[in-house]
């Protein structure tokens, strides 16, 4: 990590190894939480639209599966 620590943060801890770990991790914990919402707002979404996993997307019926009239001629 190249980010300059300020001086004011490494007073503090007295180490600036710590100061930018501790940042290092926050910022990791930050993305995490991140991907969790996004990851919820597509379940929410995917939901609202009736999508359940595991199903398969509608598709028109094959001929072969309609069922068959009887037709006068």
């Amino acid at each position: 990590m190249d980010e300059e620590v300020p001086d004011s943060v490494t007073e503090k801890t007295g180490n600036s190894a710590v100061t930018r770990l501790a940042i290092k991790m926050a910022h990791e914990k930050m993305q995490e939480l991140q991907e969790e919402r996004e990851l919820k707002a597509k379940i929410i979404l995917l939901n609202s639209t009736g999508f359940s996993p595991g199903s398969r997307p509608k598709t028109s019926r094959s001929p072969e599966s309609l069922p068959i009239w009887p037709v006068k001629i």
